[in-house]
């Protein structure tokens, strides 16, 4: 994430919506959870975290590029994605994950995280373009 961040010459106050990849199991979430801690300080508190994959399941290698999908026109409509099916956070998840959708004045900026089998994790920053 903080190599994303800086690749992208992004703050991390700068950023409008994050995409956990938010596996469900609660160790993964919570190291995930952690590792935004990180990579964001003290703006991790501020950022809504969203899990999309929530809705369509783990679709393994293809889960990032539909995430991405969803980030780009999620941007163009103003609109943070929910989270479904969150009804309860493990333990150590205490950031702002968007249970509904979430209107909003400014997305110009989001940062999504891949995790894969075996250890291989992933983030990208996208940057509306106007």
């Amino acid at each position: 994430m903080t190599g994303a961040l800086q690749k992208a010459n992004v703050q991390a106050e700068a950023l409008d919506c994050l995409f956990a990849a938010g596996s469900a199991v609660p160790d993964e979430d919570v190291s995930e959870t952690r590792a935004i801690h990180l990579a964001l300080g003290e703006a991790a508190m501020q950022v809504p975290i969203a899990i999309p994959k929530a809705a369509f399941g783990n679709l393994f290698g293809a889960a990032f590029p539909v995430d991405m999908a969803v980030a780009l026109l999620a941007m163009q409509q103003g609109m943070i994605p929910s989270t479904p099916h969150l009804d309860q956070l493990a333990p150590g998840c205490d950031l702002d994950y968007v249970c509904q959708p979430r209107p909003t004045d400014s997305f110009d900026h989001c940062l999504l995280n891949a995790r894969g089998i075996g250890g291989a994790n992933a983030s990208m920053v996208l940057q509306k373009w106007v």
